[in-house]
């Protein structure tokens, strides 16, 4: 099922309102969107004051209450990217991840700091597989290791004898090695 596209319109001291975008044509600079109350309007694309995010998302519960969102960064910048990696059904690029934010209304400075301190512990999570600059939530815990505690014992082994590793894979490899002994 297609998720439907919100257009969320907010602006200073006002009250946020939603609609569903009913045509986004191509080559138009205009958006026709339905606002809750019925009536049907065309919005410019490129309007400050309005989001375009997916219906339900969490981007979607942060452009009706943004506050939430300016909270989250100030105070637990991992919770907002998390949240935000949780709905993603593939990996996304940490570019993904902080435009995604920025493109609530914020700058790239707020989005750039809030990031710098989410990113290691992202990377240290055990349900947050990361690779390089990709990102992907995984619902059960992750064994980063887990390719070298299913290695044969013999080639466990040889990588053992070389020599160079972090203590956390020298004991992924004993286990490998091990659990060929219980063969």
């Amino acid at each position: 099922m297609k998720v439907r596209e919100l257009a969320v319109w907010s602006a200073p001291g006002e009250t946020p309102r939603s609609g569903i975008v009913v045509d986004r044509p191509a080559r138009s600079p205009n958006v026709l969107v339905e606002w809750d109350g019925g009536e049907r309007a065309k919005v410019r694309k490129n309007d400050p004051a309005i989001r375009f995010v997916p219906e339900g998302s969490v981007l979607a519960k942060w452009a009706l209450n943004i506050g939430d969102l300016e909270e989250l960064l100030r105070h637990d910048p991992v919770d907002a990217f998390r949240r935000y990696l949780q709905e993603q059904p593939e990996s996304v690029t940490a570019g993904t991840l902080t435009k995604a934010i920025a493109a609530l209304g914020f700058t790239s400075t707020e989005v750039k700091s809030a990031w710098d301190r989410a990113n290691p512990v992202l990377r240290s999570d055990p349900h947050v597989d990361a690779h390089g600059q990709r990102f992907r939530w995984s619902d059960e815990p992750i064994d980063p290791l887990a390719t070298m505690r299913s290695l044969p014992p013999e080639q466990a082994l040889q990588r053992l004898l070389k020599g160079r590793l972090a203590a956390d894979e020298k004991q992924a490899l004993a286990d490998a090695i091990r659990a060929g002994f219980q063969l």
